[in-house]
């Protein structure tokens, strides 16, 4: 994580106290960070592990920050958290995996129906030939998934974060020999990855 990434999710956050209106960017990010504790800590998560700040915080700055740049698209997001995290249960998932996953159900309802589809690949356990593996990395495949043409290489890089089998390559199929996987109840554990995809996508997208 960059510095600015790391100290993106303090065990506490204090928000400013501005005399002007900050940058539109900067509020946004403000709206972000604080929305997203105050939603843990409503789920009675006390503390992130150092692992999963640093995570999120990537994540925010990697894929989140480039959509949620308006209040309306922040709280919507915020809202689906409050609503179905504690129907799975904030124990049951990896929270950064939950959040990720929660953003492209809002935001990409067909690409996140065709992931839900192909969940028991996406959590194999070995490297596996697939037509659907390979069409993640198609960028025409993914437009037609809704998913914005500037948009397409970080959902993409999300996704393989997400499921390590759709990158296949040395730097992340290690996590799928890794016994912290099961562990943390990722997305890509075989034994928890139906928990990400038991709610249906809302009827329209986050950025309608």
């Amino acid at each position: 994580a960059t510095p600015r990434a790391a100290a993106a999710f303090p065990a506490q956050i204090t928000p400013p106290r501005p005399h002007h209106p900050p940058p539109r960017t900067e509020h946004a990010d403000w709206l972000l960070d604080k929305g997203l504790i105050d939603v843990f800590a409503e789920m009675g998560v006390a503390t992130l592990t150092e692992r999963q700040r640093e995570r999120l915080a990537d994540e925010r700055e990697a894929l989140l920050a480039h959509t949620l740049t308006e209040p309306r698209s922040i709280s919507r997001l915020l809202t689906q958290l409050r609503t179905y995290l504690p129907l799975v249960g904030p124990s049951e998932v990896d929270l950064v995996d939950f959040l990720v996953l929660t953003f492209l159900r809002v935001t990409y309802p067909r690409l996140y129906r065709s992931l839900a589809s192909h969940q028991a690949l996406l959590a194999s356990t070995i490297e596996l030939e697939s037509d659907f593996l390979q069409s993640m990395a198609d960028s025409a495949l993914l437009s037609a998934y809704g998913v914005p043409t500037q948009e397409i290489a970080r959902t993409q890089a999300a996704l393989q974060r997400l499921f390590p089998v759709i990158a296949r390559d040395s730097a992340t199929l290690h996590v799928l020999e890794s016994e912290s996987r099961r562990r943390d109840r990722r997305a890509s554990d075989p034994d928890h990855v139906a928990r990400y995809f038991a709610l249906s996508p809302p009827s329209s997208p986050l950025s309608s």
